[in-house]
């Protein structure tokens, strides 16, 4: 959720969500989440396998706790109009990253309030051919 405002169903806060596929527990302990030029380290915590975990800043925590387990940065921002986004693990390896564009929402939703979904969890090198809309 890179624009949240216009709020549409969901409270006026930036958040990502990382997902386990894996059959194992993971130890996010010594994770590194990158966001165009900044770095932040993940606090220790783990994500039980088939689970979510919504990253956010620590000030929007109460607001996406009802959604799910959240891991709360003290830095956290997303741009609107497209950023790279990376996630390593405590070896330094890069586990995922994505560069989403504004292009990738409907031009009728563009102005914010709905955040973008992987629809294939299974293919997640799919880029902007996997990834859709939320429905609001």
């Amino acid at each position: 959720m890179a624009d949240p405002t216009p709020v549409v169903g969901l409270p006026d806060a930036e958040y990502i969500e990382l997902h386990n596929r894996t059959s194992n527990v993971i130890s996010l302990k010594g994770w590194k989440l990158t966001s165009g030029n900044r770095s932040i380290l993940l606090p220790d915590s783990t994500i039980p396998p088939g689970n979510f975990r919504i990253i956010c800043h620590r000030n929007n925590t109460d607001l996406l706790s009802v959604y799910g387990k959240v891991i709360g940065l003290s830095s956290f921002s997303l741009t609107n109009d497209g950023m790279a986004l990376a996630l390593y693990n405590k070896q330094n390896q890069l586990v995922y990253s994505i560069s989403y564009q504004k292009k990738w929402w409907d031009s009728d939703k563009r102005d914010g309030g709905y955040s973008l979904e992987m629809t294939d969890l299974n293919n997640p090198c799919g880029e902007a051919g996997n990834w859709s809309v939320s429905p609001g």
